[in-house]
């Protein structure tokens, strides 16, 4: 996370947003049994004691919505709930990772088992277009 900090703090607030989805994605397909663990399966979360203080995940996720709010703040997205917006930007990028990793896009014309060539086009698009709608709703 720390390279990642240093390398988006010269953007605008609103391209750091794009610039952490891209890096989710990019770690997500470059690792994708680490990913597994990490965001799909059950047994990590249930050996978290609720008290326990995952630092690591707190800090990535404080982070991101820091640069959310920095977005809202500078009128660059409407006014919203950063809580809200971090979960729906979230939410859609692992949606759409995890249905590449699960070869559910495999029923799509011009598709493979393990492959959608439309991917690394689309999931930047899709952030960019749920962004785009918070901009001005």
């Amino acid at each position: 996370m720390v390279a990642m900090q240093k390398t988006e703090m010269h953007l605008e607030p609103l391209d750091q947003l794009y610039a952490i989805g891209d890096s989710y994605i990019t770690f997500a397909l470059a690792n994708p049994q680490l990913y597994e663990l990490m965001f799909v399966l059950r047994a990590p979360m249930k050996a978290i004691h609720p008290d326990c203080e995952w630092e690591e995940g707190f800090r990535t996720y404080h982070y991101f919505r820091d640069v959310a709010a920095k977005a809202i703040d500078k009128g660059q997205l409407k006014p919203i709930d950063p809580e809200v917006l971090c979960v729906t930007l979230w939410a859609t990028v692992h949606g759409l990772v995890t249905l590449h990793l699960r070869e559910r896009f495999q029923m799509i014309p011009g598709s493979d088992r393990t492959h959608h060539p439309a991917l690394p086009q689309a999931t930047p698009s899709t952030i960019r277009s749920k962004v785009s709608a918070l901009r001005f709703f």
